[in-house]
């Protein structure tokens, strides 16, 4: 269920690069005191342009706001974030990148490119964040809809309403706290 979520998450936080007016270090948005630069929109999947820049902006600010609510929930999910950050690849914190087959290393690696930052480094980055997202969602949506696993099982396009659905009430719920520079 977990690794459905996460293909289910993955799936919203698709993003791509191209919007040159904007610097790397340009801050689109502002969660709390969190701020959210364009680099941050670009580290998930930049070399794919489904995804407009107003939409990936929401869907980081909605993994800050999950993370907020699991910190105000006591969670301290920094172990479990470490321990799923290589674990999509079923390698440790030791990985090497001459272990990846060559198909998801030349993804990497035009990944890497799309953002200007060297392959290893664009890979440690990306694990993390996604690592960060996929278990501060799947953490939320678990407290939120207790069993949720019921839920898909019946219906998995009603099932992605119903956490769309949440995420938009959850924004409008710290609308006062969210500000958006685009």
């Amino acid at each position: 269920m977990k690794i459905f979520l996460l293909l289910i998450f993955s799936a919203l936080l698709v993003g791509c690069h191209g919007e040159s007016e904007y610097e790397e270090d340009e801050v689109l948005a502002r969660v709390f005191d969190d701020e959210i630069f364009y680099e941050d929109t670009k580290m998930v999947f930049p070399t794919n342009d489904d995804v407009n820049l107003r939409d990936r902006v929401q869907q980081l600010i909605q993994v800050r706001l999950m993370e907020h609510e699991n910190e105000l929930a006591g969670l301290d999910l920094e172990d479990e974030i470490d321990e799923q950050q290589y674990g999509m690849f079923g390698m440790g914190s030791d990985v090497e990148l001459s272990d990846l087959p060559d198909e998801t290393y030349d993804k990497l690696a035009e990944q890497a490119e799309a953002v200007e930052m060297e392959v290893d480094d664009y890979f440690h980055k990306w694990t993390r964040m996604g690592a960060r997202s996929s278990v501060h969602t799947n953490h939320y949506l678990e407290r939120e809809f207790n069993d949720l696993e019921a839920v898909f099982q019946e219906d998995h396009e009603e099932a992605s309403r119903i956490i769309l659905e949440r995420l938009q009430e959850l924004m409008e719920s710290y609308e006062d706290d969210i500000e958006i520079y685009l």
